[in-house]
């Protein structure tokens, strides 16, 4: 009976088809069919060069540069899929019509092991904005941008080649353009060196250009085939400023000193203007006849100046380094000399018990004059100094100082010095804080 039935045809053909329904019945069960939809996927444009052979360029209307897409497939086939596994094309030479308003261009969506007639964008069209294509030259900035090189160095000198490059795009977005800049890496440079850049346009609020208004321009050269070439400066420190005077000043006057605040500089240089530089021993010469011009000058001025057209070719101030040096230029009578004084070496005086003062400055300036022999043994140890602060007021003023000095020396004029008064508090106890 076994072999009757193992030799019967139509049992056979009962037995696969209930073998296939079983299957699907257990596929259905474990692996079911779901519909998902996948949202944010990119859309791909193609043939961009059929738009610009029409003497146009286009743009993704807002909103339209990314769609989603609904997927019908089994569980475990919809379950594993990503936007990155999905593409949707956009081919502008299947755009519906031209001249419609807005301009639609069809999408084409795939995915790998699903059918066409399971998956579906949405919306299934894209809009497009077209305008017409005009190109611009711009010259190439060249940029380091946040980049440093290595410690004791700093750019001198970027140069690019070539120097310009041409932009072609949507007019619109051609207008915006304010500058084409080359940006370079020097990070830890610490050598001369021919760099190949990256491309960013700037527009003329000082914006960048996006990823996406990126894609829409195009350049006549590649950043591969242009260089920049950063020249590295030597960073030096101490380099001494000196103001040279210009003119006579009053009769019976002369120049004592041209004082300058700071004093040295620190620059950066190429090698062999640092070599020049230490020839010239470290130092910059402001040599300018308006700022330090003394003619007809009887008493002391200051002077602001730029040290920046003072420095010589190839040299450069260091990186956050103030351009601005004030001069002091002292002037004084003949057989005469300035001291600076310890404001500590004034004796204050009349001053009552229950107020307190503070010099505010440590030094003050002592104009002397005299027989050249008597100024050259003069020491501050000579020089007796009191203020009188009897009438003094809370608060911060300048108040003379009486200086008294070896005889046959006068003072040329009478210092003052700047004192803070304050008042005593008192404690609980009735004592103030000063008798504590």
């Amino acid at each position: 009976m076994k072999r009757s039935l193992l030799s019967h045809p139509g049992l056979k053909i009962a037995s696969i088809l209930l073998a296939i329904g079983i299957w699907l019945i257990i596929v259905n069960v474990n692996d079911p069919i779901l519909t998902k939809t996948i949202r944010d996927v990119p859309v791909t444009v193609i043939n961009q060069s059929y738009i610009e052979s029409l003497g146009k360029s286009y743009r993704i209307a807002p909103g339209y540069s990314s769609v989603s897409v609904t997927v019908q497939a089994n569980r475990s086939v919809v379950e594993a899929l990503k936007p990155q596994n999905i593409s949707v094309i956009a081919d502008l030479t299947q755009i519906i019509d031209m001249d419609s308003s807005p301009v639609m261009v069809p999408l084409r969506v795939s995915a790998t092991g699903i059918s066409q007639d399971n998956i579906m964008a949405v919306p299934r069209n894209i809009i497009i904005e077209l305008e017409d294509m005009k190109s611009s030259e711009f010259v190439i900035t060249p940029s380091t941008g946040k980049t440093s090189p290595a410690t004791g160095y700093q750019i001198g000198e970027l140069t690019t080649s070539p120097e310009t490059i041409t932009v072609k795009g949507p007019e619109s977005m051609i207008e915006k353009i304010d500058r084409v800049t080359a940006v370079v890496d020097v990070t830890g440079l610490d050598e001369d060196a021919r760099l190949i850049p990256t491309f960013h346009v700037i527009d003329k609020n000082g914006e960048e250009f996006d990823e996406t208004d990126m894609s829409y321009l195009s350049f006549n050269r590649t950043p591969a085939s242009i260089s920049v070439y950063a020249k590295l400066y030597r960073v030096v420190s101490n380099v001494k400023i000196v103001g040279v005077p210009h003119g006579e000043p009053a009769a019976g006057f002369e120049v004592k000193a041209v004082l300058a605040t700071p004093d040295t500089l620190t620059i950066a240089a190429s090698s062999e203007r640092i070599a020049e530089l230490r020839e010239e021993g470290n130092t910059i010469y402001v040599l300018d006849d308006e700022a330090l011009d003394v003619t007809g000058k009887s008493a002391d001025f200051e002077t602001k100046v730029d040290i920046r057209n003072y420095l010589p070719e190839g040299i450069a101030l260091a990186e956050d380094v103030s351009s601005t040096v004030v001069f002091d230029v002292r002037i004084l009578p003949y057989n005469s000399v300035s001291l600076t004084y310890n404001t500590r070496d004034i004796r204050a005086v009349g001053l009552p018990s229950n107020y307190i003062s503070a010099f505010d400055v440590s030094q003050i300036e002592l104009k002397i004059s005299g027989p050249e022999e008597a100024l050259s043994t003069l020491s501050k140890e000579d020089i007796k100094a009191v203020v009188d602060l009897k009438s003094a007021l809370v608060g911060t003023r300048e108040y003379p100082v009486d200086v008294t000095l070896p005889e046959g020396l006068e003072l040329v004029e009478t210092p003052k010095v700047s004192v803070t008064v304050s008042r005593m508090k008192s404690t609980d106890s009735g004592k103030s804080e000063k008798d504590l």
